[in-house]
């Protein structure tokens, strides 16, 4: 996450405290460099429409240099293991962040090089088991049922992670502190 400088006293959701006392505003940031979570959440048809399109140039073999490039590239029409990746270390961090209040056991998500039925099926039961943590919103998608091979369904599954970890962080941000805000800097008794 990037962190922009707001050197206000007022306490306002989504705002944290640097070493020196200044507030910092939460920025989503889809660069996984920034810190936080990367999830693709705006997947549609006509992202896959393009890879057919793609594909389908590849195999005729009527394509040009540029066109070999992007699809080679990660593209969001197409579930590749840059998405897989990406989902098991948004499990995993979460995973992380839960360990000081609760133990998640995740099912395993060993992958062959073409994943089976049975790595899905893990895949869809630690979503659940995150879904079931209830750091969830009321806008938050039920976990999609195999088989997953829709847009939508990779979709509501990035989004259920992002949802948990947001709400995990809002969470764990809300609480004051004595000396903090009410007390003026004194401590309480």
């Amino acid at each position: 996450m990037r962190f922009k400088v707001n050197h206000t006293t007022n306490q306002e959701p989504n705002r944290l405290r640097n070493t020196e006392g200044a507030m910092y505003t939460e920025i989503k940031s889809s660069d996984p460099d920034v810190g936080g979570i990367n999830c693709i959440l705006d997947r549609t048809q006509e992202d896959v429409d393009a890879i057919k399109t793609l594909t389908a140039k590849l195999l005729s073999g009527n394509y040009t240099s540029e066109e070999y490039a992007e699809f080679k590239k990660s593209m969001k029409g197409a579930l590749n293991y840059s998405d897989l990746e990406r989902i098991e270390y948004n499990l995993n961090l979460l995973k992380e962040m839960f360990a000081p209040y609760v133990t998640i056991n995740y099912y395993s998500m060993d992958r062959d090089y073409i994943p089976r039925t049975t790595y899905f099926t893990n895949l869809l039961k630690n979503v659940k088991i995150l879904r079931d943590t209830m750091y969830i919103l009321s806008t938050t998608p039920q976990v999609p049922a195999l088989p997953v091979n829709k847009f939508k369904d990779w979709n509501d599954i990035e989004q259920i992670i992002y949802d948990v970890y947001w709400t995990l962080r809002r969470f764990e941000r809300s609480f004051y502190y004595c000396g903090e805000i009410y007390a003026n800097g004194n401590v309480l008794i």
